[in-house]
């Protein structure tokens, strides 16, 4: 090789150096909170530079399309929408979403799907007489999912299914590379926990999840239902686990349901949601059937 063609393979190799990698895409989170009609459950859209995926779909058409309002103004191009689990206050609102966002896919674990298919009909005829035109008469069915992981522009979302949240069969979201948890209903922040599925056992599984959460080490947690005034922070795991061992002792030092909630109401009179601890303190004694979300 002559001086000149080594000097212009050397200028060659250091023009490559200075040129940079191009920069992982950051992802972001922007979270919607639903009224107190609908449970103040939240919906999280995770987006990247160009692309963007939904977390959970709300329960009233009303917050839907409040939800998809936020998702234009993000200039995302949806791709995905997972449901973590298969109570309704997460997935009635596909309706709206699917007839805004018509190429996006709709995804659950084979685990919710099944129980969807089960319930559906009844929570329909459940929550129609009350909502009226805020529930949908045909609610979107997802299609399973056959691996437990999402990607976005190039980054992993992983999916942790089949674990016990307030009911069997939930599921967490865990995005590595920003450190963020999507815990659907597994971590409550400033409203009741929904209880009325839960038995003492359940809930020592339950906390167990909450246990398994903290490990992962997140610095954001996103919480199923929320004050929308809350923060999106790890304390949301051990207000949660809190809770459920404040729940579970008044419910074993207690003669009634309203025993339950009279000493609930002294430790979380701030707490948002009354309605809930009602259903779930009346769960916990035989005279009260349980109630189904």
């Amino acid at each position: 090789m002559t001086k000149r063609n080594t000097l212009l393979a050397s200028a060659i190799a250091l023009a490559a150096m200075a040129v940079p990698a191009a920069a992982e895409t950051k992802l972001t989170t922007s979270v919607y909170t639903a009224s107190p009609n609908g449970f103040h459950v939240s919906s999280t859209l995770v987006a990247g530079e160009k692309e963007a995926v939904l977390i959970d779909g709300q329960f009233s058409l009303a917050d839907a399309h409040r939800l998809v309002a936020m998702i234009l103004e993000s200039k995302k191009t949806l791709t995905t929408v997972y449901v973590t689990h298969w109570h309704p206050d997460h997935y009635f609102g596909l309706v709206v979403i699917k007839q805004a966002f018509p190429k996006a896919k709709f995804v659950a674990t084979p685990e919710s799907i099944k129980e969807i298919k089960k319930t559906w009909a009844a929570k329909v005829k459940q929550w129609s007489p009350v909502f009226g035109d805020l529930v949908p008469k045909n609610p979107i069915l997802p299609t399973a999912l056959k691996t437990n992981t999402l990607t976005l522009e190039g980054q992993t979302l992983e999916i942790h299914p089949n674990v016990q949240g307030d009911s069997p069969d939930n599921s967490y979201v865990w995005i590595p590379s920003i450190k963020t948890v999507i815990a659907g209903d597994i971590v409550y922040r400033g409203v009741h926990p929904w209880t009325a599925e839960t038995n003492g056992e359940t809930r020592k599984a339950w906390m167990k999840t909450l246990d398994e959460l903290s490990a992962l080490g997140p610095e954001t947690v996103i919480a199923g239902h929320k004050d929308p005034k809350a923060k999106d922070d790890v304390a949301s795991i051990k207000a949660t686990r809190d809770y459920l061992e404040t729940f579970d002792a008044a419910v074993a030092s207690s003669k009634s349901a309203t025993e339950v909630q009279d000493k609930m109401k002294k430790k979380y009179g701030d707490l948002q949601l009354d309605v809930i601890l009602q259903i779930g303190a009346g769960a916990q004694f035989p005279a009260a059937a349980p109630a189904k979300k």
